[in-house]
């Protein structure tokens, strides 16, 4: 059952207005009537009942208003505008495009009435890229401001509260509450995203055949008497990348800066967070070139057809006072090549891993691994990028994790590269990625955890999993903000859930049931981040 209220008097008044007020008075009667004639009828504490709405609603300040006439020909055959909380600008005829000619009158806002995108640039966490009515540059408003072609619209409009805009502004929350024999009582959830609906509503009514969706299938459990028995993920356990008995022999270092040890999982000697097995779910495509290194501190889940790293995990505890960044020094990881693999190696070895990483001593080479550990010289956790990404984006990420380092003492660090090159949201494929000429990331992810009481001895996980914290990034692989946003915003703008992650990679995050039930992990992995964390005293930030 749909009410068109509060909804037609949120748009026409706003969203604190009498009229909003006088409607939630009319839906909560009809409401009323509804429980009060099931109750008659004996049906009331036999059904299930769910009482939710769709979307929230902003009030409008027509001073933000924009009209997209202002920035782009509208009058072009090959332009189609179509407005909103959202703009969606489309040019049906691709052939010589020049998209950003295009954009270019859009550039350097600053993001105070809005931010414009591209399908490469949306931040992955709208979900939003990947349909034929999404248009080739996004205008996404920020709260209050309304889209229209023309000014003719625009000052036409008598609009005063629309919905659409970024989900996390609390103008556009939903409610949800649910009564009946399938649910529990007195019981109260964390905030959760409306995807999730579909499956509660398959659960409430018993259904065994569904079609396939963004929610995560068990997340709403909580609220069910009765809740359907988990579906875990078939996980596979990975094996070692390298013979890790011999410690001496997995390294070879180039380069005469490199005075200084990497110590790996294998020496005895040296004080390590051991890690455990590693598992992967068996979705994943060519999962048998998948393996593990092991490394002090850290662990790559490696790729050996791309030569690169699914995942980096490193324990962030004390900097190494001043490496020096520019040092002639690679390092390389002995992953199946046939050399000699020890640590003074000869120069035609290394003559070798230079031609086959092609790593020269640059500085748009960025690591995986913290900037203030020597495991950031390993060749294979390295990648190239333009300056622009370097000294941009990923420079004020850096600042921004030695921060909370500084701040927070042990951090867990996962990173990775992501590859969507068709902006479906979706991992590409094993033969999208031996396509390609360059195998150029589209985007690099950034996840960190910190425990809000005590860590665990071994560093890998808090001692009580309710203790932890996350905060996750997905940075597009770009020269620059085109927005030109603050960086701190730009950062915020561009965190995403873990799911969305897992989603991004086929990865799946917390499966170890020893630590993390299934509760904890589902929550963990869908939490959406309100804001950055903060640096100060600890006051509950999640």
């Amino acid at each position: 059952m749909y009410f068109e209220q509060p909804d037609a008097a949120g748009h026409n008044a706003g969203p604190n207005s009498d009229a909003v007020d006088s409607a939630l008075i009319y839906v909560d009667a009809m409401i009323n009537y509804l429980a009060h004639r099931l109750d008659q009828k004996g049906y009331l504490g036999c059904i299930n009942m769910v009482i939710l709405s769709d979307h929230g609603m902003q009030k409008l300040k027509k001073s933000q208003f924009i009209a997209i006439e202002e920035f782009i020909n509208i009058n072009d055959s090959n332009v189609e505008v179509f407005g909103g909380a959202i703009g969606n600008i489309h040019f049906p005829n691709k052939t010589g495009l020049n998209l950003a000619s295009k954009m270019e009158k859009f550039a350097r806002r600053e993001g105070h009435k809005f931010r414009a995108y591209t399908k490469e640039t949306m931040p992955k966490r709208y979900h939003y890229a990947n349909n034929r009515r999404i248009g080739d540059i996004i205008i996404d408003a920020v709260g209050g401001t309304e889209i229209f072609k023309t000014y003719s619209e625009l000052n036409a409009s008598t609009m005063e509260g629309d919905h659409g805009f970024d989900n996390r502004l609390p103008s556009m929350r939903a409610i949800f509450g649910a009564y009946g024999p399938s649910v529990k009582e007195n019981f109260t959830i964390p905030p959760f995203q409306n995807i999730e609906l579909y499956n509660l509503f398959t659960d409430l009514m018993g259904l065994t055949n569904f079609a396939p969706n963004n929610g995560t299938r068990g997340l709403l459990n909580s609220i069910l008497r009765k809740p359907k028995d988990y579906e875990e993920t078939s996980l596979k356990e990975l094996p070692d990348c390298i013979d890790m008995s011999e410690p001496s022999k997995i390294l070879t270092k180039c380069g005469d800066g490199c005075q200084f040890e990497i110590p790996v999982d294998g020496d005895e000697n040296i004080k390590c967070h051991k890690s455990g097995p590693v598992h992967v779910p068996e979705r994943i495509e060519n999962i048998d070139s998948l393996c593990v290194i092991r490394l002090c501190n850290a662990t790559m889940i490696y790729n050996k057809d791309l030569d690169h790293p699914l995942l980096v995990e490193s324990l962030l505890s004390t900097p190494i006072k001043n490496i020096d960044h520019r040092a002639n020094c690679s390092v390389h990881l002995n992953i199946g090549m046939d050399l000699s693999g020890n640590e003074t190696t000869t120069p035609t070895d290394c003559s070798s891993y230079q031609a086959k990483f092609n790593n020269g001593f640059n500085s748009t080479w960025i690591t995986y691994f913290s900037d203030h550990e020597y495991l950031r010289f390993i060749s294979q956790s390295q990648i190239q990028v333009t300056p622009g990404f370097f000294n941009g984006a990923w420079k004020e990420l850096l600042q921004t994790i030695e921060k909370y380092q500084k701040h927070y003492k042990n951090l867990l660090l996962y990173s990775g590269p992501i590859y969507d090159t068709n902006f479906d949201g979706l991992a590409d494929s094993p033969e999208m990625l031996m396509n390609m000429t360059q195998k150029k990331p589209t985007h690099f992810y950034i996840i960190l955890i910190r425990c809000r009481g005590q860590w665990d001895e071994s560093y890998g996980h808090c001692q009580n999993p309710e203790d932890t914290r996350t905060l996750a990034f997905v940075l597009p692989n770009i020269s620059d903000d085109f927005n030109n946003l603050i960086p701190f915003e730009y950062l915020f703008r561009n965190t995403a859930r873990i799911r969305d992650i897992e989603i991004l990679t086929g990865l799946e995050l917390f499966t170890n049931r020893d630590i993390y039930p299934p509760e904890t992990a589902l929550r963990l992995r869908t939490h959406v981040n309100q804001r950055l964390w903060q640096l100060e005293v600890d006051k509950e930030i999640l």
